[in-house]
């Protein structure tokens, strides 16, 4: 990340709300994990309505909540490496597709059809994300070592 950091000239507000986009994301899929992991127990004995209540919300968290916090984290990356010019520009733009992608994808909310198309966009979109940062992550760790 110093990589990034020398040409920065955001005053460090980039890297931090790539930073804070990363940990919300993290947050998100341990909350939807966690709630998906309540429902699966065999013995729970919950109403009907405590189960839709807990399906309606990890799916909130995982296909809503978790796409617009990963696609804070690489939006912002990516305009960092854009402006540092530390990285392939190619790089940086399939980043800011990958996040647009996933914050459409996220949209399904306002529709109400998780089964939709929009929603397969968050799906490609979290994929897309998923590609950028082992991307990203191999050409940091060669310019580390460079």
């Amino acid at each position: 990340m110093r990589r990034l950091e020398e040409d920065d000239t955001s005053g460090g507000i980039l890297p931090r709300l790539a930073f804070a986009g990363a940990v919300a994301g993290f947050g998100a899929a341990i909350v939807s994990m966690s709630l998906f992991g309540v429902m699966t127990l065999e013995p729970v004995r919950a109403s009907d309505d405590v189960l839709v209540a807990l399906s309606a919300l990890d799916s909130v968290a995982f296909f809503v909540l978790l796409p617009w916090a990963t696609a804070m984290y690489v939006i912002f990356a990516s305009v960092l490496m854009l402006q540092t010019r530390a990285m392939p520009p190619w790089l940086a733009g399939l980043g800011c597709v990958a996040g647009v992608v996933s914050v459409i994808g996220g949209t399904w909310l306002f529709s109400g059809d998780p089964a939709g198309g929009v929603s397969g966009l968050g799906l490609l979109g979290g994929l897309a994300v998923f590609i950028w940062t082992l991307i990203a992550s191999v050409f940091l760790i060669r310019s580390a070592t460079s």
